[in-house]
């Protein structure tokens, strides 16, 4: 969920929130992630989620 956060704050695309992960070791170590997800995966999470409405709200 904090990836899709990410990518409303962001403005941005799934495969961009991936890459901007996948450049930050920091970021990564601040939101937890052991791995990257699929930007796949983001956008099967969000179209099951409202997460988008939350953060424009």
């Amino acid at each position: 969920m904090t990836c899709l956060v990410l990518r409303a704050y962001l403005k941005t695309t799934y495969r961009r929130v991936v890459d901007v992960l996948a450049s930050s070791q920091e970021l990564r170590d601040a939101i937890g992630l052991d791995k990257l997800p699929h930007y796949s995966t983001l956008k099967r999470f969000d179209d099951r989620s409202s997460v988008a409405e939350m953060v424009v709200s």
